[in-house]
């Protein structure tokens, strides 16, 4: 066996790319991508209005919303119903 050959074996994986999860769905995001406007379009894609937003567990509030994916594995957008729950 070559050296080279021999290195392939240990050549790190691509990390994984973060997710959004809303409902039963999680959709790949790229981790450069605008993050409000992606979690805005995805809760518009499923007609939801209101929501909370969770990043990899804890709240993303709208004061102060990370710029993009970098740094987080998991997103959870979380609807309300109409009287805040």
């Amino acid at each position: 066996m070559c050296m080279s050959e021999w290195r392939t074996g240990w050549e790190t994986p691509p990390e994984p790319k973060p997710v959004v999860k809303i409902g039963d769905d999680t959709i790949e995001v790229e981790k450069t991508a605008n993050f409000v406007e992606t979690i805005m379009n995805i809760a518009k894609e499923r007609g939801i209005k209101r929501f909370e937003v969770f990043a990899d567990g804890r709240e993303i509030t709208q004061t102060n919303p990370p710029t993009d994916f970098t740094d987080i594995r998991v997103v959870e957008i979380k609807p309300l119903d109409e009287a805040g729950h």
